[in-house]
């Protein structure tokens, strides 16, 4: 992934926006441990948040939130919305 590169190179593929969906995160909600699966999913939120830095004009990365209780949903949720 080289988002940086994909920024720059939208307007000849006549793309304003992107929303870039994580393919390769949807294994990490399959992890029967809440507790690894809550610190893989905000790992690779975390890595998605800096790999994208200084593209958010042009792109917006979706994060990986793990669905198997509220609670868990919510404190992913809140975790990537407000860091």
């Amino acid at each position: 992934s080289m988002p940086s590169l994909m920024a720059e190179r939208m307007e000849e593929l006549g793309l304003d926006f992107s929303v870039v969906y994580p393919s390769m995160g949807l294994p990490l909600l399959d992890i029967p441990d809440a507790a690894l699966r809550r610190a893989c999913c905000r790992a690779l939120n975390q890595y998605h948040a800096e790999v994208f830095a200084g593209t958010e004009r042009r792109l917006a990365p979706v994060a990986v939130i793990p669905m198997e209780t509220p609670e868990e949903a919510i404190e992913a949720l809140e975790y990537a919305v407000q860091q």
